[in-house]
This record gives structure tokens, sequence and C-alpha cells, in this order.
């Protein structure tokens, strides 16, 4: 048999491998976690040859500084670089592309352009430059993403440019005076996803697009907000980004720059939402949690009760997130269709309140806010809760449109007494013999 001593050592020894490994779990959940957060602010600039990086970095300096600033980490790589990899293991290395590589017709190393869209597919972003003789892969990308780039023996300067007042991308638009854009226009395809940047009304040749696809002519900058909110900016001039446009646009050209940089690396413009609560009014909040035993204690509505609905909306600009405070979010009570729709109050904390009656429909219901705006990532909360009728014993003592029943019951009896009556205590007349 194993003494005392010996039986403390084995447990003192087992309980010190189990620290050390809970130690070494943690440590690898904080590296995973510090390289996730390294990779959320990693950008790749992508140019066209490696010979032409140093040249790139300092004609584009002051775009690399302003990506810098943000907080981001720049990787300039050449589109011939065999050793370039946009994902390793299935995890992507970089949140970001800007691809400065115009005249790109094929590319040397793994990345092709499946890789890039599968990028765009999981919520990236993507900044994309053209120029007056644009590449084929250029070319296909712009297709795929709702622009085609016209295709000129000419480079042209467009001066009497028109800037969209689209606040959540351009900022404020008294800051600027007239921009430097030497390139080529664009034709965007018309969607609910893509908005118009800057624009110029002057002639552009025709470029072969699907006749049955609405499209934008004269579009010198566009972006898309995909569904899964991956941002996606496309410009007719990778000039238009350049020290040398800077300074002769007199800064309006970088003021812009940086805006829509804030906006593509999701710098700006972020809404989330938190605190998603619903109640029977005059009763305790049930808040919308994972926790099994949370959902399994809440029962459901009855049809016609008074609910409340609750959610807090933020939005994320300057590093921080702040109520975001808007007198158009809608709440809508859906089962295949909407039964309620009403637009939300809101306070100063950010949170917005919808009241409503249940409908006299019982089935599956969800609470939705479907929020989509210009410039601003979508948003979307749903919350299912089932709507049941009332129990026998939940109904009204007396219900008024069965009064009429109610009457006819004491009709009834009353007949009975009175036929009762009338027909024991009658006299009948006796008949002579």
């Amino acid at each position: 048999m194993l003494k005392f001593s010996q039986l403390y050592g084995l447990l003192l020894t087992l309980l010190v491998v189990l620290v050390q490994y809970d130690l070494s779990i943690a440590s690898q959940d904080v590296t995973k976690e510090a390289e996730a957060t390294a990779i959320a602010k990693k950008t790749l600039i992508i140019v066209d040859k490696n010979n032409l990086i140093q040249d790139f970095k300092q004609s584009y300096s002051g775009l690399i500084k302003l990506i810098e600033n943000l907080g981001h980490t720049v990787d300039v790589r050449a589109a011939d670089d065999t050793t370039l990899k946009l994902s390793k293991y299935s995890e992507f290395l970089y949140s970001n592309i800007l691809m400065f590589c115009p005249q790109l017709d094929l590319f040397r190393g793994s990345v092709s352009l499946k890789d890039i869209l599968e990028f765009i597919d999981s919520g990236r972003n993507l900044l994309l430059t053209g120029s007056h003789a644009p590449g084929s892969i250029i070319g296909e990308l712009a297709n795929e993403v709702g622009f085609e780039f016209k295709e000129s023996s000419v480079k042209r300067e467009y001066t009497k440019t028109k800037l969209n007042d689209i606040r959540h991308i351009v900022g404020d638009k008294s800051r600027y005076s007239s921009f430097s854009y030497s390139g080529t226009p664009m034709k965007m395809v018309q969607s609910d996803l893509s908005l118009e940047i800057l624009t110029n009304n002057a002639p552009v040749d025709d470029i072969r697009i699907s006749s049955s696809s609405k499209f934008i002519s004269n579009v010198l900058i566009g972006a898309v907000q995909a569904r899964n909110n991956a941002r996606i900016i496309a410009s007719g001039s990778s000039e238009f980004f350049s020290n040398k446009a800077f300074e002769s646009s007199k800064q309006s050209n970088m003021h812009l720059t940086g805006e829509l940089l804030s906006w593509l690396l999701k710098e700006k413009s972020i809404l989330r939402f938190r605190n998603v609560q619903h109640k029977k009014l005059n009763d305790d909040i049930v808040p919308v949690s994972s926790d099994i035993a949370t959902q399994t204690h809440f029962e459901g509505y009855t049809i016609m009760d008074d609910v409340e609905y609750r959610i807090t909306i933020e939005i994320y600009e300057n590093g921080k997130w702040s109520p975001y405070l808007a007198d158009d979010v809608q709440f809508e009570f859906v089962r295949i269709d909407p039964f309620v729709r009403q637009t939300m109050p809101h306070k100063d904390d950010g949170t917005y309140v919808a009241r409503f009656k249940v409908p006299d429909v019982y089935g599956v219901y969800k609470m939705e806010v479907d929020y989509k705006r210009d410039g601003l990532s979508y948003l979307f909360s749903s919350t299912q809760v089932s709507v049941r009728p009332l129990r026998h014993n939940e109904y009204e003592r007396f219900i008024y449109s069965a009064y009429p029943y109610y009457l006819s019951a004491f009709l009834m009896i009353a007949y009975l007494y009175i036929f009762t009556f009338v027909y024991l205590y009658q006299k009948k007349n006796k008949k002579d013999k």
C-alpha cells in the first residue's frame, strides 16, 4: 500500500500538471485572440510588379500613412509574387485588399480571381482601381462586383466632378473644394447595394452591358455594400490616391480618401444592436438569451396581449461606440407577412421602444428590426416568439357577444316556471251528470 507521503506527492504532482495544462490552454486562447485582432487590422496592397513596390511606397506614401493612422498594418506585395497567399489553413491572412494593379492580366502566384471573390464573400473589403486601359483581371473583377471600365487610348482629366452627399461615407461635404481625377469613367449596375460617390457629366462611349441590367454612366468612384456587409470601392483612376493628386487638389483628394478608407476598413458607420428585450406590459422583462433555462421559462404570449419590445442600437465612429439616434427605425411583428409595423421612438441612450397588441391569430411570430440605410452597415435582429390561444380558464366570465344566449337561457327558465304554474294550478270545470 502507498504511504501517506507518497500519496500526497502523487496528488501534488497531478495538481501541478493540471495547472500547467490550464495555463497552456489559456495562453493558446490569448495567442489566437491576438492573432485574430492582428489579422483584423491587416491590409494588403497589390501592385503590378515586384520592381514597382518602392516606387509605389514613395508615390502613395500619403495613402499608406492614412491607413496606418487608422491602426492598420500595411503589406505591399506584387501580383507576380509567387509567395503571395490570401489564406492559410482556410483562414484569411488579411481583412482588406487594395488593388493598385490596373493593368494586371495574370496572377503569377497562388492568388486567383476566385480567391478574391471568396475573400469578398467572407465579408471582407476591397478597393479596386482602374486606368485608361485596364487589364483583363481588373476588368473581370469589376464586372463581378457591378462595375465596368471604359477603355480609351488616352488618359483624361475630369475637373467638373460632382460629389454625392452620402454623409456616412464622405462625411462633411463642405470640406471639399475640387478634385484631381485622371483616369476613366465607369458604368455601375444600379441596385439597392450600389452607391455613386463621385460622378461626371462628360460624354462616355457605350460599354457593352446586358440590356436587361439598369446601369449608371459616368461614375468616377462608386461603392457597393454587399448583403454580408462586405464593402467594395471602385475607382476609374488609381492616381486619384497618389501624393501628386493630393497636392494638386489642395488636399481635397486626401480628405475624401481618408473618409473612404475609414468607411472601407470599417472604422466608421458600423451599426450593432444589444439589450434586445420584450415583455408583456406590467410584467417581467424577458431578455433574449442563449440560455436554455431562460428560454424554456418563457411560455410565449397570448392573443390580444399588450407587449413592449426594446432594442439598443449603437454606431461605431471616431474609435468608439455611441448611441445611434434616428427617426426611421421600424419594428415588425411577422408571421408570414407583417401583422404589425411601426416606427419606434428612441431615447437619448439609443434605446428604441415599440408597444403593440398581439393580433388575434395564434402561431409562431418573429420580432424583427431590419434597418438598411446608405453608407451604414446592415442591421438585422430577429427574435422568435410563440402566440397561443386563450386557455379554457382565461376567457372572461361574461362575454358581451354572448349576452343573447345568456338571455335566452334565463327566459327558458322563466317560461318553465310559468308553464308549470299554469299547468298545476289552473281549475277545470266539473261537468254535470
